[in-house]
């Protein structure tokens, strides 16, 4: 069975030639993906490099325009491990294509999946290579409009996930904390009920965490974290974060690609205990 990446928990990163067609405002599977996006259903967000193309001078100025009003990821340097994937994938998936025709496109990809769980586009060239991409970064699909759409109406269907251990459904489900943050509610209830589900998830795992488990709850509690001590006002982009992992530490080990990304030690050393004295800590600030 292959694995599903709910749009409704991920970041979902855009190409330039989406961006183009927003500001045309005259296809109907865009309208409805960018009302999904303006009612808070699903979160859109412009990689870096992508946002950098559409702001050159030579962009038509309707479309730099509908760029600056959508998130868009800082530029951040991909770690040595990513750098291995993204050149893995260059390999796998360039085929008969000139690589300096493909790079740039597969890098966005890369970059992608750094930040979210579907990078939505018309370039054919990518599309015709999504399964190849899946099999290399496990947390991104490629995918045209239409198809997001549909991964849309399946996840809308049944998209409650419950975290449990013997039957028991946890305290809250990423359902009520999805709709508590996109419907404004008090961002402080939102970050005590994931702090609630990480640990009732955490105690529904504790006999069989292994790797791919505690490199997606550190990453959960690091960005629940980063979120809490935020100055100001919070931002919802590290709960999302935070709750993107959450739904990707569950994903059925059948439905995994471990292999994905080269393991680090200092990650597979992480003791139950010390994951759930980082989250219960959390409580106090």
């Amino acid at each position: 069975m292959a694995r599903f990446i709910n749009p409704l928990f991920v970041n979902n990163l855009i190409d330039a030639n989406i961006v183009h067609q927003i500001a045309a405002g005259n296809w109907e599977p865009i309208r409805q993906i960018l009302e999904l996006y303006t009612s808070g259903e699903i979160q859109l967000i412009i990689p870096h490099s992508v946002r950098t193309e559409l702001l050159s001078i030579k962009t038509p100025a309707d479309v730099r325009t509908a760029a600056q009003d959508i998130i868009f990821t800082d530029r951040v340097a991909l770690t040595p491990g990513e750098l291995i994937e993204r050149d893995r994938l260059l390999h796998r998936a360039r085929g008969n294509a000139e690589l300096k025709n493909i790079e740039a496109d597969l890098s966005y990809v890369a970059e992608a999946a750094k930040y979210g769980g579907y990078f939505i586009t018309l370039d054919k060239r990518l599309l015709k290579r999504a399964a190849v991409i899946s099999e290399v970064f496990v947390s991104v699909d490629v995918v045209a409009p239409e198809l997001f759409l549909e991964r849309v109406a399946d996840a809308t269907k049944d998209s409650k996930v419950r975290f449990g251990n013997e039957g028991q459904e946890s305290m809250h489900d990423i359902d009520s904390i999805i709709q508590m943050i996109e419907d404004g509610g008090d961002i402080k209830e939102a970050q005590k009920a994931i702090i609630d589900l990480i640990i009732s998830g955490l105690k529904s795992v504790k006999d069989s965490l292994g790797y791919w488990e505690k490199l997606r709850f550190a990453n959960a509690i690091i960005a629940l974290s980063s979120n809490i001590n935020l100055r100001g006002h919070p931002k919802t982009l590290g709960l999302r974060l935070c709750i993107n992992n959450l739904a990707m530490a569950f994903i059925p080990a059948s439905e995994r690609n471990e292999t994905y990304a080269r393991q680090d030690s200092h990650i597979d050393s992480i003791t139950y205990e010390q994951l759930m004295e980082a989250i219960k800590s959390l409580r106090n600030l």
